[in-house]
Protein backbone atom coordinates (compact mmCIF):
# COMPACT_ATOMS: atom_id res chain seq x y z
CA UNK A 1 0.00 0.00 0.00
CA UNK A 2 1.23 3.67 -0.82
CA UNK A 3 -0.36 4.69 2.94
CA UNK A 4 -0.97 2.45 5.94
CA UNK A 5 -4.38 4.37 7.20
CA UNK A 6 -6.76 3.12 9.07
CA UNK A 7 -8.08 0.26 6.48
CA UNK A 8 -4.36 -1.21 6.52
CA UNK A 9 -4.73 -0.96 10.61
CA UNK A 10 -8.11 -3.08 10.97
CA UNK A 11 -6.78 -5.44 8.12
CA UNK A 12 -3.55 -5.96 9.86
CA UNK A 13 -5.68 -6.34 13.40
CA UNK A 14 -7.45 -8.99 11.64
CA UNK A 15 -4.17 -10.50 10.43
CA UNK A 16 -2.70 -10.79 14.22
CA UNK A 17 -6.27 -11.66 15.71
CA UNK A 18 -6.09 -14.97 13.17
CA UNK A 19 -2.19 -15.36 13.95
CA UNK A 20 -3.30 -15.76 17.93
CA UNK A 21 -6.28 -17.93 17.37
CA UNK A 22 -4.01 -20.26 15.42
CA UNK A 23 -1.38 -20.65 17.28
CA UNK A 24 -3.38 -21.17 20.30
CA UNK A 25 -5.43 -23.25 18.89
CA UNK A 26 -2.39 -25.43 17.13
CA UNK A 27 -0.70 -26.26 20.10
CA UNK A 28 -3.27 -26.53 22.30
CA UNK A 29 -4.59 -28.73 20.36
CA UNK A 30 -1.10 -31.33 19.38
CA UNK A 31 -0.61 -31.23 23.43
CA UNK A 32 -3.65 -32.59 23.97
CA UNK A 33 -3.13 -35.23 21.19
CA UNK A 34 -0.09 -35.83 22.67
CA UNK A 35 -1.42 -36.36 26.02
CA UNK A 36 -4.40 -38.66 24.86
CA UNK A 37 -1.73 -41.17 23.18
CA UNK A 38 0.57 -41.05 26.39
CA UNK A 39 3.45 -38.97 24.81
CA UNK A 40 5.53 -36.01 26.43
CA UNK A 41 4.85 -32.88 24.45
CA UNK A 42 7.91 -30.71 24.42
CA UNK A 43 8.25 -27.15 25.49
CA UNK A 44 7.79 -25.41 22.20
CA UNK A 45 8.80 -21.80 21.77
CA UNK A 46 6.68 -19.29 19.78
CA UNK A 47 5.71 -16.17 18.64
CA UNK A 48 3.39 -15.30 21.19
CA UNK A 49 1.58 -11.60 19.37
CA UNK A 50 -1.85 -11.68 21.96
CA UNK A 51 0.00 -8.10 23.16
CA UNK A 52 -0.35 -6.69 20.18
CA UNK A 53 -4.09 -7.96 19.70
CA UNK A 54 -4.33 -6.25 23.01
CA UNK A 55 -2.29 -3.08 22.04
CA UNK A 56 -5.17 -2.19 19.46
CA UNK A 57 -8.46 -3.55 20.82
CA UNK A 58 -7.96 -3.67 24.95
CA UNK A 59 -9.81 -1.16 26.84
CA UNK A 60 -9.21 1.89 27.88
CA UNK A 61 -6.24 2.67 26.06
CA UNK A 62 -6.08 0.51 22.81
CA UNK A 63 -5.30 1.99 19.55
CA UNK A 64 -9.55 1.71 18.27
CA UNK A 65 -10.51 2.65 22.02
CA UNK A 66 -8.33 5.80 21.62
CA UNK A 67 -9.99 6.27 18.19
CA UNK A 68 -13.23 5.78 19.47
CA UNK A 69 -12.63 8.22 22.41
CA UNK A 70 -10.89 10.86 19.79
CA UNK A 71 -14.26 10.84 17.45
CA UNK A 72 -16.51 11.63 19.91
CA UNK A 73 -14.97 14.41 21.35
CA UNK A 74 -15.86 17.76 19.57
CA UNK A 75 -12.23 18.92 19.54
CA UNK A 76 -10.86 15.37 18.48
CA UNK A 77 -8.32 15.87 15.68
CA UNK A 78 -5.90 13.83 14.14
CA UNK A 79 -2.90 14.93 15.53
CA UNK A 80 -4.48 14.65 18.69
CA UNK A 81 -5.11 11.30 18.50
CA UNK A 82 -2.13 10.08 16.68
CA UNK A 83 -0.26 11.91 20.09
CA UNK A 84 -2.69 10.09 22.46
CA UNK A 85 -1.36 7.19 20.83
CA UNK A 86 2.28 7.57 20.70
CA UNK A 87 1.80 8.67 24.42
CA UNK A 88 -0.08 6.03 25.97
CA UNK A 89 2.22 3.17 23.96
CA UNK A 90 5.64 4.63 24.32
CA UNK A 91 7.15 1.88 26.24
CA UNK A 92 4.39 -1.14 24.84
CA UNK A 93 6.93 -3.94 23.42
CA UNK A 94 4.77 -3.73 19.74
CA UNK A 95 4.93 0.30 19.34
CA UNK A 96 8.30 2.28 17.86
CA UNK A 97 8.50 6.08 18.12
CA UNK A 98 8.05 7.55 14.77
CA UNK A 99 11.71 9.15 13.61
CA UNK A 100 12.06 12.44 15.00
CA UNK A 101 13.22 13.46 11.26
CA UNK A 102 10.05 11.74 9.88
CA UNK A 103 10.35 11.18 5.89
CA UNK A 104 6.70 12.56 5.82
CA UNK A 105 4.83 15.01 7.98
CA UNK A 106 1.69 12.12 7.85
CA UNK A 107 3.26 9.63 9.69
CA UNK A 108 1.77 9.09 12.55
CA UNK A 109 2.94 5.76 15.07
CA UNK A 110 4.45 2.37 14.62
CA UNK A 111 3.27 -0.83 15.12
CA UNK A 112 5.67 -4.10 15.24
CA UNK A 113 3.32 -6.71 13.79
CA UNK A 114 3.60 -10.64 13.45
CA UNK A 115 4.88 -9.80 9.90
CA UNK A 116 7.09 -6.81 10.47
CA UNK A 117 7.13 -2.96 11.20
CA UNK A 118 4.13 -0.57 9.55
CA UNK A 119 4.39 2.76 9.74
CA UNK A 120 0.69 4.18 9.74
CA UNK A 121 -0.22 7.66 8.34
CA UNK A 122 -2.78 10.07 8.82
CA UNK A 123 -4.57 10.59 5.19
CA UNK A 124 -5.88 13.34 3.73
CA UNK A 125 -9.21 13.42 1.57
CA UNK A 126 -10.61 10.14 0.13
Amino acid sequence: FEKNSLEQLLINYSNEKLQAFFLGNVFRAEKEIHASEGVTFPTVDYANNESCVELIDKSPNGILRLLDTSCKTRAGTDKAFFEGVNAAHATHEFVRPVKVARKLPSEAFVVMHFAGAVCYEMCTGS
